[in-house]
């Protein structure tokens, strides 16, 4: 039977896991839906979910080794591992935090039409990799050797704990602009916009479910000052909350950026109303007198419109297709016609412009 804080642990980590299994594929799914291929921010979150899934792998062997528990019913031997596992979990958390935003941030690139709104997102990333090159230098010279981190039964090398709690700050200080800032940015784009209010509302607070991983994030540093005035003659129990926050705040960084490209999976596809003759909606032709008019809500993932040069002719089987003459520059919504490569929420400046709008599903060669 878990003692202390591990069977808390235990859960959090459990919970987290299989959230984020489930998040991910469906994301993956989505992606793959709308837009036939994983773009890179897909891949990314893909990898933070793997790494992610490690880091929770090794904090189940710190529950086994006595992570929650109090040290003085802890083996010298399994003290060490413990905490040989919870310097490379350290690592991973900051790792699997990067990239989390940076996938966020790229995702969120998509909606940006300004070069103000896109130097923000690009500014935000900057310090992501940043703070975190800054963390991971740090704390491989809180000990000096590092093994002495955990090593504690050596009398050989020393360890400056307080410096562990400096870092700590700074670095989740960054994690906190990053995370509220991912999440205005964006409701900024659609307050400029022409939808719908309803449309971006349910767009804002899904967008805003960022900033959820801040508020774990704060918790987070409550806990690390908690864990400092205990002191480490009982680490392994003191810091099993920070821990605990710790997969918290990954499991809704990743579950956030994945939910914003849910929209594909709960949306039923338009198909036209009128008779077709076989021709019309078929991508590359020009826009004929009685195309059907869709009314059409980007949301966030609206994804493939047409294939690059080097792929001319390749698309997917057509789901939906969108005719619309476009009277007025709008900030998010505007088509892309078939020579041009980017997504629709990569918008330019348009006027008085036709344009077809293509939704995919599996890929394929059109005849």
């Amino acid at each position: 039977m878990m003692e202390g804080r591990a069977a808390g642990f235990l859960a959090c980590n459990v919970i987290c896991l299989l959230m984020t299994w489930v998040a991910v594929p469906l994301r993956c799914y989505a992606r793959r839906r709308v837009v036939v291929r994983l773009a890179a921010e897909d891949w990314i979150m893909v990898v933070a979910q793997l790494l992610f899934t490690w880091e929770v792998i090794g904090c189940f062997l710190q529950i086994a080794y006595g992570m929650g528990t109090h040290q003085h019913v802890v083996t010298v031997g399994s003290m060490e591992r413990a905490f040989f596992l919870l310097f490379i979990g350290t690592h991973l958390y900051a790792t699997v935090m990067m990239l989390a935003r940076v996938s966020i941030g790229l995702l969120l690139l998509r909606l940006m039409a300004s070069r103000k709104q896109k130097f923000a997102v690009w500014s935000i990333m900057v310090l992501n990799v940043v703070a975190w090159l800054l963390y991971v230098v740090w704390t491989f010279n809180l000990c000096s050797p590092v093994s002495r981190y955990w090593q504690w039964s050596s009398d050989q090398g020393i360890c400056r704990t307080e410096r562990y709690s400096i870092g700590t700050y700074l670095h989740s200080a960054a994690a906190v602009i990053s995370d509220w800032t991912l999440s205005l940015v964006p409701m900024w784009v659609l307050y400029k916009s022409n939808l719908a209010k309803k449309t971006r509302f349910a767009t804002a607070g899904i967008l805003g479910l960022g900033a959820l991983a801040s508020i774990a994030t704060v918790v987070r540093l409550v806990e690390v000052n908690i864990a400092n005035g205990q002191g480490v003659g009982d680490f392994l129990y003191t810091v099993t909350d920070v821990l605990t926050w710790s997969i918290a705040e990954q499991g809704l960084a990743i579950l956030a950026g994945c939910v914003a490209t849910f929209r594909p999976l709960f949306v039923k596809v338009a198909r036209p109303t009128e008779p077709s003759d076989g021709t019309r909606g078929r991508p590359g032709r020009p826009p004929q007198p009685g195309d059907t008019q869709v009314d059409w809500d980007p949301g966030l993932t609206v994804g493939f419109i047409a294939s690059t040069d080097e792929e001319e002719g390749r698309f997917g089987k057509i789901e939906r297709f969108h005719m619309r003459t476009i009277e007025e520059t709008s900030p998010i919504g505007v088509g892309l016609d078939r020579s041009d490569s980017r997504t629709p929420l990569q918008m330019a400046e348009k006027t008085k412009r036709q344009s077809i709008v293509v939704i995919a599903q599996k890929e394929g060669w059109l005849p």
